[in-house]
């Protein structure tokens, strides 16, 4: 595995278990959670400037990308939505994002532009359907029929929106996509 695959796979496993902070909604204030991310996202660009052999961004990245847009991508969604829209924006992007940039790099089906793929939409699909249909059951306690559709949808907005981004970071757009969809379909 090249270095860069190595870093890529690495910047993407810490993608998904950030998503992990999506299950402290329900229980934390949101400005606690703003902070939260805040410091998250600082201390990945502390880190990865002072040991830079742990590759969390790619040669010549700014700061403003990675864990600084995933924050800010996820404060949006926080400050704009409800909290189980935002709950699913978050797990949609922390689940469908990695797995289209593993998905899209191992199997790439058809290249469409900028780097995006087929393959990594379908990823994205698969990974943010998942994540969003048992995160919805966990918020709710219990599965409704209603939520494979919810899913579906939420996780199609989300492909989509990875597919379409090319000049913005889609860090910073995925979340609030996929919790606008979730609040317009409930």
């Amino acid at each position: 595995m090249s270095s860069s695959s190595h870093s890529s796979d690495l910047r993407k496993t810490l993608h998904l278990l950030c998503g992990a902070g999506a299950f402290l909604l329900p229980y934390l204030p949101a400005w606690t959670l703003l902070g939260l991310l805040a410091l998250g996202a600082g201390f990945s660009v502390w880190v990865s400037r002072r040991y830079p052999q742990f590759l969390l961004f790619r040669p010549g990245e700014s700061a403003f990308s990675g864990a600084v847009t995933y924050a800010i991508g996820v404060s949006a969604a926080i400050c704009l939505f409800p909290r189980e829209a935002a709950f699913v924006g978050w797990v949609a992007l922390a689940a469908g994002d990695g797995a289209a940039t593993m998905a899209g790099r191992r199997w790439p089906l058809v290249v469409i532009a900028a780097g995006r793929s087929l393959g990594g939409a379908l990823g994205f699909l698969v990974a943010g359907f998942a994540a969003v249909l048992a995160g919805g059951c966990w918020w709710r306690g219990g599965c409704e029929t209603t939520m494979i559709f919810d899913a579906i949808a939420v996780s199609l907005a989300g492909a989509g929106a990875e597919l379409l981004c090319r000049r913005i970071d889609d860090n910073l757009v995925i979340p609030s996509v996929c919790a606008l969809v979730f609040a317009l379909i409930q």
